[in-house]
């Protein structure tokens, strides 16, 4: 793997990341990009208790009917196509268009989500490998790399270990090269060009761009989560005392806010998805009420047009007019929480 300056980043503040707010994770398909290509075009649910899986499409409508058992896990569909399914405790990588059999026999410990059409995986006792979305081997990383998260911004956060035995984070571009050094003991994925890290466990958490460079940085805030997504404010927000939001201007100086919601998680598209009260909510990025908030969940993407809302145990598509595309109802969606590819001894 060859080492190169800098250039684009990605990465969720991780320290921070332990709070109640849901990342988003961003995907299309041919080329890594943000969070605008959030969307796909169809949805794996359940419509009842143990009931085996299907694919519905943006509308609500069933393309494919008992494709899975009730006991497999599934991710979300990626770019209209590919998903996971996990299956004693193994993933493989399966697509819509042919559902009955994966698109490689290849059965990994570990995967991240899919975004710009790649994902990292592991397997026992192997390199971290990056793949395509036919289960292609696109980069095979260094064994000193231990752990790689998925795409955000082009960039890719993974955490190295160097000769001395530090653990240290750094950043990899869409070929699987090292695109920002590891040189950061924590760090978090990049949003809107700009991503936070810290050098030391005493150190200041800098704000750095898509080149590593150093374009601000915060006061030690310990216990806070650093969240880029709306189109002017950088959101600080508690996630252990849940004492409200902070937030800075592109020239990170601190502002009160008016803690209008209590959380707040970028969709994509120009949307976002809000917590107030306990409920759950759409507005768009000029801060527009969409949906108002009086759902229990709002899944952190989309299918076509429509968000994913839960409310009363059962997950419904509602249109930006609020209205529920067709006669949806879901007892489940498919929405398996992907993790870091780490290796596995």
């Amino acid at each position: 793997m060859n080492s190169r300056e800098n250039k684009y980043p990605r990465l969720t503040t991780w320290l921070f990341c332990l709070a109640g707010t849901v990342l988003v994770a961003s995907c299309a398909t041919g080329g890594v990009k943000a969070e605008e290509e959030n969307v796909s075009n169809y949805l794996y649910v359940q419509t009842g208790t143990n009931e085996h899986w299907c694919i519905v499409n943006a509308n609500g409508n069933v393309t494919a009917n008992r494709v899975y058992p009730p006991e497999a896990q599934m991710s979300r569909v990626y770019g209209g196509d590919c998903y996971w399914v996990k299956a004693h405790g193994r993933l493989k990588l399966y697509s819509v268009s042919s559902p009955s059999a994966p698109v490689s026999m290849n059965a990994y410990d570990t995967a991240t989500d899919f975004c710009g059409g790649l994902a990292f995986t592991s397997m026992r006792g192997k390199p971290i490998q990056m793949i395509d979305t036919r289960g292609k081997v696109m980069a095979t990383l260094g064994k000193d790399i231990t752990t790689v998260h998925s795409f955000h911004d082009g960039l890719a956060r993974f955490r190295q270990k160097t000769a001395e035995g530090e653990l240290l984070y750094g950043y990899l571009d869409g070929q699987g090269d090292i695109a920002i050094q590891a040189a950061y003991r924590n760090a978090g994925d990049f949003h809107d060009g700009v991503a936070v890290v810290r050098r030391s466990a005493e150190s200041d958490y800098l704000i750095i761009d898509t080149n590593g460079g150093v374009v601000g940085k915060l006061d030690k805030q310990n216990g806070y989560y650093y969240d880029i997504g709306l189109a002017d404010y950088y959101t600080i927000t508690a996630n252990k005392e849940g004492n409200g939001t902070k937030t800075a201007d592109k020239n990170w100086k601190g502002q009160p806010e008016n803690n209008v919601y209590d959380t707040k998680t970028n969709l994509g598209n120009g949307f976002v998805a809000v917590r107030k009260g306990g409920k759950y909510g759409v507005i768009d990025t000029d801060g527009k009420v969409v949906i108002p908030p009086a759902y229990d969940a709002c899944l952190p993407f989309m299918v076509g047009g429509n968000f994913i809302l839960k409310q009363d145990s059962v997950f419904i598509l509602a249109g930006k007019d609020g209205k529920r595309a067709g006669n949806t109802a879901f007892t489940n969606v498919g929405n398996m929480r992907m993790g870091p590819a780490r290796t596995m001894r």
